[in-house]
């Protein structure tokens, strides 16, 4: 079973991978692979049990092994593949995985209302007036609806961020780097996400 999800919702991406999967699967990262641990992780076994289940992590982003995956569709095991981007139909192995029937390809998505990057717009308008304790004050307000997404904030921000930056804004580059840095934390770490948005507001508070 070979199954591939994508997108930024990933809170309804970890649901449907531990009904999938369980709780107890191995993962693996993406990032340093080879073509040569490929068959390890497709087609090997354990001393325990013929049948693993695995999640594998961002593999579009590793170039050498995403286009070796073709190779592995009748893996024994179950297996996901997280990724942030749809497959790329325009060319393989994307255009293959989206028409194969040994693969799912599924998609997590979520709309963000007017209202809510509106929200985030104030808040990253706040922050960077310097005027942290108001962007907070809102981020609490987002933080208590259980249907916000914290990730969706950051990309708000990032939005006003990159609009700043063609607009020679000075503070544009230093705030960016600092989006770059919450983001990756996002994807690698445990971390609270709306610990991490206002983490992310205190920093922008205070580049000059």
């Amino acid at each position: 079973m070979l199954k591939i999800f994508y997108g930024t919702e990933r809170a309804q991406a970890q649901v449907a991978i531990e009904k999938l999967l369980g709780v107890d699967y191995e993962v693996v990262e993406a990032d340093g692979l080879t073509a040569s641990d490929m068959p390890s992780i497709f087609l090997g076994t354990t001393l325990f049990d013929d049948e693993r289940k695995i999640l594998v992590k961002s593999l579009d982003e590793n170039k050498e092994c995403w286009n070796e995956l073709l190779k592995y569709l009748d893996t024994p095991h179950k297996v996901v593949i997280w990724n942030e981007k749809a497959p790329d139909k325009r060319g393989e192995p994307g255009k293959t995985l989206s028409s194969d029937k040994r693969v799912e390809i599924k998609g997590f998505e979520r709309v963000v209302s007017k209202e809510e990057t509106f929200a985030a717009f104030n808040m990253y308008d706040d922050a960077v007036k310097g005027n942290l304790k108001k962007a907070l004050a809102t981020c609490k307000t987002l933080e208590s609806d259980k249907n916000r997404d914290p990730y969706s904030t950051l990309g708000a921000f990032a939005s006003k961020a990159f609009t700043a930056l063609e607009k020679r804004d000075h503070k544009a580059p230093e705030i960016i780097k600092i989006l770059a840095t919450v983001d990756t934390e996002m994807k690698s770490t445990g971390l609270d996400g709306w610990a991490l948005v206002k983490k992310a507001l205190a920093q922008i508070a205070m580049v000059k």
